[in-house]
């Protein structure tokens, strides 16, 4: 597979790019729109009111039988087309009408899968994590380009604005210290920092985690539902592994906040035509091609950006660093490959910090321990003893390591830490009565065992 940015596809699929007429990558049969008076073509479902000459309104659910994502017959036909033109205005027509600009080099790999433009996946980290968020947010702040045809008076969505937004962006930064420290790159306040490398882990907790509930009772219900289908499917497809029935219910729900997107905010108006992105038209693909390549994560670029920034890290000959580059990348292919063949040469085994006392099933006690027994008073004693364990006095730990690696922290050491991220609320295997999670604090750990029962808690 080869991937690349939108902007960086061009060089690689030899295709006119995101802008164009067929500006879509997969190179399905999807036409777009070209908004009056400019150059920029659209993806739009929704034939604009007065534009009878452009396509009509889109159907993106296809009859059965019928294949619109991607054709490897339709792009070699149309690349033959392409090369056989003999005058400018000739290309520049076939151009137009096909969406290639010139051969890739890959479309000399042996077979369909390995070619072009069929080795070419969706960019889903820049889709899903950047790209999205800044498209909508720069709707819901009012930030974005209005016509002067178009009155921003009428946008009862841009609600994020003023007071309003500071206030907003206050909330996110203070709930900063209630995420967990397994999620890398706590958000920071949009209101301040939006514009000043605002990185796509951010955005993806902020976006799908933070501003469905941040946003209840500050968006209108009818945009806020809409927003509630696209998280929805977003997490169903990042999950590392997902059923058909989790595929087939995120793909029609991107296919429904598509849909319900032009019909809340672009109304047919073309003056809004640049509302609808091309990343917008690239969710529609995504399940389709984790169908054909496997989870998101394995063909994402977060692989490539962190090899880009390990490499980077290495690089110790300064006056010739691409060439340092190069030989650190190949040092890493070959120990790689050694690995993969003799998987015994590499060492895999977790280290664990001095003191870590082992609960079976790949847990651990970690520091710090109670030097003396800790006495069980109130409500803990009577948890205890409800438990089975008669016990009086104990050992705390302070943290748990999961098989995962992720460490699980208690109110006992963590709650005299200032500045801290919450790492200690659990969620339980029972729920209440209406079958609804539950959530509860750690106080601490312990081992305890009685002569009925035997329990790490």
């Amino acid at each position: 597979m080869k991937t690349a940015d939108a902007p960086g596809m061009v060089y690689l699929s030899g295709q006119v790019g995101h802008s164009g007429a067929m500006g879509c990558r997969r190179y399905c049969s999807v036409r777009t729109c070209l908004k009056p008076g400019g150059s920029h073509y659209y993806p739009i479902l929704l034939r604009p009111n007065g534009m009878n000459n452009e396509p009509p309104d889109i159907n993106l659910r296809p009859p059965e039988g019928e294949n619109p994502y991607f054709s490897q017959e339709r792009f070699n036909k149309n690349l033959i087309k392409l090369l056989n033109t003999n005058t400018k205005a000739e290309y520049e027509a076939i151009r137009k009408e096909s969406g290639l600009g010139k051969p890739s080099i890959f479309i000399g790999m042996p077979c369909d899968p390995l070619s072009a433009p069929g080795s070419f996946p969706v960019d889903s980290m820049h889709v899903i994590s950047l790209n999205l968020p800044d498209l909508v947010l720069s709707m819901w702040r009012g930030t974005i380009k209005c016509e002067d045809d178009d009155d921003r008076r009428t946008w009862d969505w841009a609600v994020l604005k003023g007071k309003t937004w500071k206030d907003h962006g206050k909330e996110v930064a203070a709930l900063r210290t209630h995420l967990p420290s397994s999620y890398e790159c706590p958000p920071r306040n949009p209101a301040q920092k939006l514009n000043s490398g605002y990185k796509a882990t951010e955005f993806n907790t902020y976006f799908y985690g933070y501003l469905p509930f941040l946003l209840r009772g500050i968006l209108p219900e009818k945009y806020l539902n809409n927003f509630y289908k696209l998280v929805r499917a977003v997490r169903l497809v990042l999950q590392s592994t997902s059923s058909m029935n989790d595929l087939q219910e995120a793909h029609f729900l991107f296919i429904d906040f598509l849909e319900e997107f032009e019909e809340l905010y672009v109304q047919r108006m073309p003056q809004r035509m640049h509302f609808v992105r091309q990343c917008m038209h690239v969710l529609w693909h995504l399940v389709p091609e984790i169908c054909r390549f496997g989870p998101l994560r394995s063909f994402a670029q977060w692989t490539m950006e962190r090899m880009i920034g390990s490499l980077g890290g290495e690089i110790r000959l300064h006056s010739k660093p691409y060439a340092n580059l190069s030989k650190r990348a190949l040092l890493r292919a070959i120990f790689g490959a050694l690995f993969s063949k003799f998987p015994d040469l590499e060492n895999t085994k977790p280290s664990l910090p001095r003191g870590a006392i082992s609960v079976g099933d790949g847990y651990h006690l970690l520091h710090r321990h109670d030097k003396k027994a800790f006495i069980v008073e109130g409500r803990e004693l009577e948890a205890l003893s409800n438990a089975g364990l008669a016990r009086h006095t104990i050992i705390r730990s302070a943290r748990l390591r999961l098989p995962n690696g992720q460490q699980a922290r208690s109110a006992w050491k963590e709650s005299s830490m200032k500045d801290v991220r919450v790492s200690r609320m659990v969620k339980l295997k029972e729920q209440d009565a209406n079958g609804i999670a539950r959530f509860g604090e750690v106080l601490y750990y312990f081992q305890a065992t009685d002569t009925s029962v035997s329990a790490d808690l």
